[in-house]
């Protein structure tokens, strides 16, 4: 009966430490998918941002 009880704890824990590792790692690949996603909008941006200052740049320059 001990022993049986001591099993049942054991197998519990293991389940729950497997459950919460497939949750962190789930959590994990969500987090990267959005990091990876809000980069790549703000490099884009970035570009954008940049092309517009070259050509307001290069106009100015023409002006003068």
């Amino acid at each position: 009966m001990k022993n049986e009880n001591n099993y049942k704890t054991k197998s519990f824990g293991y389940e729950r430490g497997r459950k919460q590792k497939g949750f962190l790692t789930a959590l994990l690949t969500i987090a990267l998918t959005v990091t990876t996603y809000f980069e790549e909008k703000n490099l884009n941006h970035i570009r954008v941002s940049n092309n517009m200052r070259h050509r307001l740049f290069f106009l100015h320059k023409q002006k003068n």
